[in-house]
């Protein structure tokens, strides 16, 4: 028996309501990997045309590091459409009235200034195996607000966890 840690990749934006995998998307031996699959797949979601990332926070602190008034002014500056503070619409309504009309370079740097806008984490997960080769698939599952690892090779007993197959990497 092996006692390891696993980095398991969870979704956490948009939040994943309704999913089969229950935003559980990979596990991972070796963290590096973890994280260089979380930028990979982070670029993909950003190039997404339906997400909004006003839907992150109502609060523009939590979208991006740079203060509300200087993003207004780089906005401006590189051809945006301005955002009035003082008019009707809040952040969320100036992305969704304005996305479709941004070129593929616009969405890319625009999404550059969003830089607290996650999609995914990775959390730690310890688990142990008794097998003698790694599995190619294990089971994560949610209790107490944590995460729990299982390997077999169908799906595991309950014990009050609903578990979900997830690729190992």
């Amino acid at each position: 028996m092996a006692t390891s840690v696993l980095h398991v990749v969870q979704r956490v934006f948009p939040a994943p309501v309704g999913t089969a995998n229950h935003g559980l998307e990979r596990a991972f031996v070796r963290e590096a990997e973890a994280r260089a699959w979380v930028v990979a797949s982070e670029d993909a979601e950003r190039g997404r045309r339906d997400v909004n990332p006003f839907h992150f926070s109502a609060e523009f602190e939590a979208v991006s590091s740079m203060p509300a008034e200087v993003f207004r002014d780089w906005l401006i500056d590189n051809d945006y459409p301005p955002y009035d503070p003082d008019g009707p619409l809040g952040w969320d309504d100036w992305w969704d009235a304005h996305h479709e009309r941004f070129t593929p370079g616009q969405r890319e740097r625009l999404w550059g200034r969003l830089d607290r806008v996650g999609f995914f984490d990775v959390v730690e997960v310890a688990w142990q195996y008794h097998g003698r080769s790694w599995p190619r698939t294990v089971y994560v599952g949610r209790r107490n607000g944590g995460l729990v690892v299982a390997a077999w090779r169908n799906a595991p007993p309950s014990r009050g966890v609903r578990y979900v197959r997830v690729p190992l990497e």
